[in-house]
């Protein structure tokens, strides 16, 4: 065999070996693209899912509180209606058991006294039944204001048992007590027009504050 053979040779299997690398090069790198594919495919599904999960469970999250939030909003919205009516009927009772004290104040007899205390009776009554919607500031400020009207009614018939009692012609004693009487009664009824008109500022509040976001619970958020 010739060196020229001999060349040939070797260059045929140089190429042979060389034509084999690359192509198994090409193969692995193929490969590694196919399976690189493969697994991004894989990753992107499982986080896709994780994501849907999540999304679902946020959302079921989401529709709980918002049907608890119109739960509160409706429960919030009948208590506060229901107590608008109680604090504007229990106002009126209010004003008419003043004015028949003020009658009463004005000239002290049974009929007028009887009057009051009916007055007074269903006024107490009304704020019992009405406790589980009167706010306890409220309660403490109606429950001292009737105090006062009670006081006053005890006084007056004190007054008018003493008008019709034969105290043996001494006059000075007579009008004396009554003075003693009148001058308390005096500083009752001071002090329930005073109440009186704390209740109704804190009765207005009450109402400008909170029954005017009624319809528009937004504005709390």
């Amino acid at each position: 065999m010739s060196w020229t053979d001999v060349f040939k040779v070797i260059g045929s299997v140089i190429f042979s070996l060389g034509g084999a690398s690359a192509l198994i090069f090409f193969f692995s790198s193929w490969l590694g693209k196919v399976w690189a594919n493969r697994i991004l495919a894989e990753d992107k599904a499982r986080y896709q899912q994780e994501i849907e999960t999540l999304k679902n469970h946020f959302n079921k999250q989401l529709a709980y509180y918002e049907n608890q939030l119109e739960l509160a909003r409706s429960s919030l919205s009948r208590y506060s209606e229901n107590q608008f009516y109680l604090y504007s009927e229990l106002w009126g009772r209010l004003c008419d058991l003043k004015n028949s004290g003020d009658r009463l104040w004005n000239r002290a007899d049974n009929r007028r006294l009887l009057d009051f205390s009916k007055h007074l009776r269903k006024t107490k009554e009304h704020v019992m039944k009405g406790a589980l919607l009167i706010e306890e500031e409220h309660y403490c400020q109606l429950t001292d204001l009737l105090d006062e009207f009670s006081n006053f009614n005890f006084n007056k018939k004190r007054l008018i048992d003493l008008r019709q009692v034969d105290v043996g012609g001494n006059a000075y004693t007579q009008a004396l007590g009554e003075f003693g009487i009148i001058e308390e009664n005096k500083n009752i009824k001071d002090n329930y027009d005073r109440l009186l008109v704390l209740i109704k500022e804190s009765f207005q509040k009450r109402i400008k504050g909170d029954f005017s976001q009624i319809n528009t619970p937004e504005a709390n958020l």
